[in-house]
């Protein structure tokens, strides 16, 4: 009996050690707002990557309808080399997007 008594007054000290006094709680609250504002970009530059993911995603779409009028008139390896240029391009739009919602959304 005495074995188990030990035992969970072990266990439970060290629980003890991560209370927080209130001065440490509103340290921690404040840091915390200058993490969520730090790392966000200015207004024009998340303007130029929103730009530049829209413009290479409709150049994709060209790119795209290119390959389909390709392949409709039997060049199939012309087609191929599109479509892959096209997803390409669709690649790093995404990747400018999802920059875009990282560095930019709040």
């Amino acid at each position: 009996m005495f074995k188990i008594l030990l035992f969970s007054i072990a266990l439970t000290l060290p629980s003890f050690s991560y209370a927080d006094s209130h001065k440490d709680q509103q340290k921690h609250r404040y840091t915390y707002l200058e993490k969520l504002e730090m790392g966000y970009w200015k207004k024009e530059d998340c303007k130029k990557v929103s730009d530049g993911s829209g413009a290479l995603l409709a150049m994709a779409g060209g790119l795209l309808e290119k390959s389909g009028e390709l392949r409709d008139k039997g060049d199939g390896k012309a087609s191929d080399k599109l479509f892959v240029a096209a997803s390409a391009l669709s690649e790093v739009s995404a990747n400018f997007a999802k920059t875009f919602e990282t560095f930019c959304k709040k």
